[in-house]
């Protein structure tokens, strides 16, 4: 088992995301400049100030542009935060029927609430294939919900 603050990421997810930084990229520099984040994230509705506070996040070694090991930095630290013995209590609670795995429907739906979006949830399960017909145990559901 792998502490939820040491897991890489999935390959699939860094596929996913590499998709992502290149639509970001639009000089095709391989790297996301200030100009090419408030670009995207002005037309999202984001703020200036958003805009600037995303920005710096990315932007680790100050250099005024963002790398794909900067963009995947901030990913991982964002999305590896998980607490695992809370993952652990919730997947607990989702297995009434205590038979040590929950099916996909359940998981999809706990990682919803835990997310808040039904769409990086799904293009995530999509990224690690998983199955719709598998059912998960404990391990699995930390390693997914902390990949996602």
């Amino acid at each position: 088992f792998t502490s939820p603050s040491t897991m890489p990421l999935h390959s699939g997810l860094v596929d996913e995301y590499r998709k992502q930084f290149t639509q970001m990229d639009q000089d095709e520099s391989g790297f996301v400049s200030r100009e090419e984040l408030q670009s995207l994230l002005l037309d999202m509705g984001h703020s200036e100030g958003e805009v600037r506070e995303k920005f710096s996040q990315m932007d680790a070694n100050q250099d005024d542009k963002v790398s794909f090991d900067e963009f995947i930095g901030l990913v991982e630290k964002l999305t590896m935060g998980r607490d695992a013995s809370e993952l652990e209590e919730i997947f607990k609670l989702a297995d009434e029927e205590a038979m040590g795995f929950i099916p996909f429907e359940t998981l999809k739906s706990i990682l919803v609430d835990i997310i808040g979006s039904e769409e990086r949830v799904s293009r995530g399960l999509r990224a690690l294939r998983i199955n719709e017909d598998e059912h998960i145990d404990c391990e699995q559901f930390i390693e997914i919900a902390n990949s996602i």
